[in-house]
């Protein structure tokens, strides 16, 4: 039974839905008409529900089921979340404490991680996609990693055709990083430690590290542009953090850091915290080539529109179950 609109998005709607049978509450992604006929946009869907299928871990939300309504419209149960988004809490309450950061871009890694270990790359971090989900019987909140819709899966793409045209953009192109902005197929797991590393300025300074007027501008700026003092937008962080985030969103993809085990053991010693804020173990390893007070001031935060065919630079975001 469908209860609410808890989010719309460029395929479809969300609802928080309750199952009869068992009286469970639920959040049901469905894709709109407009879509379902859509080869792309059912390949993309099918993806988020067979990358969510092969995770064990608390960071992803839970997939119940997939299938094909009586009508012919696609859906997904999921995970009922209660929460905000990263940008959600950016936006309400500025530039996070870098202790709290420190946390949210732990767990962060932990999905990522656990994620490349499996051979998929998501392909579209951004602070829309990260989840601050509070639990029924704890005070603090888990970070949850959102849509792997566009998640190129390299394990089942390695035998198969890919539909993904080279010079195709796929992603969010405010956190994109210039491999990917550049539209190429040879991506590997740093570009989402890049876009890791850009969410990270947006919790620090509550900006965009680049923007443009238009699409072209903005990624002509990520290709060919250096990256922002972070330390001089953000002057309450340790100076090592400079040179953390200049390593995580080097534009070379061999000058990032390899794992999210690396990007996340040098966080912790740029910010001077010696314990892990996320204590359940470490993290899962894979290389690219196999398996604080709260600052002050005004923001200039902006929605991040995410593209398909490099053609809308203002399209409608989904927002989470």
């Amino acid at each position: 039974r469908l209860e609410e609109v808890v989010g719309y998005g460029g395929m479809g709607s969300v609802w928080a839905a309750t199952h009869l049978g068992l009286n469970q509450q639920i959040a049901l992604k469905l894709v709109s008409s407009t879509f379902a006929r859509s080869k792309d946009t059912l390949k993309r869907f099918d993806n988020e529900a067979k990358a969510a299928a092969k995770f064990k871990s608390r960071h992803v939300p839970q997939v119940y089921d997939n299938g094909v309504l009586e009508d012919g419209t696609p859906y997904l149960a999921m995970e009922l979340l209660h929460g905000e988004t990263l940008f959600t809490r950016v936006h309400r309450g500025g530039p996070v404490p870098l202790p709290e950061a420190v946390t949210i871009l732990e767990q962060c890694c932990r999905a990522l991680g656990r994620a490349h270990t499996l051979g998929i790359i998501h392909r579209d971090v951004k602070p829309e996609n990260i989840f601050l989900a509070h639990s029924v019987d704890d005070d603090n909140y888990i970070v949850k990693i959102l849509d792997f819709g566009i998640a190129k899966m390299t394990a089942l793409d390695a035998g198969q055709q890919s539909t993904t045209r080279t010079g195709t953009l796929l992603g969010t192109p405010m956190y994109m990083s210039p491999e990917q902005a550049r539209g190429l197929r040879t991506i590997d797991f740093r570009t989402d430690l890049y876009s890791l590393g850009l969410v990270s300025y947006m919790m620090f300074t509550g900006n965009v590290a680049f923007g443009g007027e238009t699409l072209g501008e903005l990624l002509l700026q990520i290709c060919t542009q250096p990256l922002p003092s972070l330390i001089a937008s953000a002057r309450w962080l340790p100076p090592p953090m400079e040179q953390w985030f200049h390593k995580a969103c080097a534009r070379e993809p061999g000058d990032r850091f390899p794992t999210a085990q690396a990007f996340v053991e040098s966080l912790r010693m740029a910010a001077g915290l010696s314990a892990p804020g996320d204590r359940s173990g470490p993290l899962p390893q894979m290389t690219p080539h196999g398996v604080a007070a709260r600052p002050p001031g005004p923001m200039d935060l902006r929605p991040a529109p995410t593209t398909s065919d490099a053609t809308v630079p203002n399209r409608p975001q989904p927002s989470p179950p």
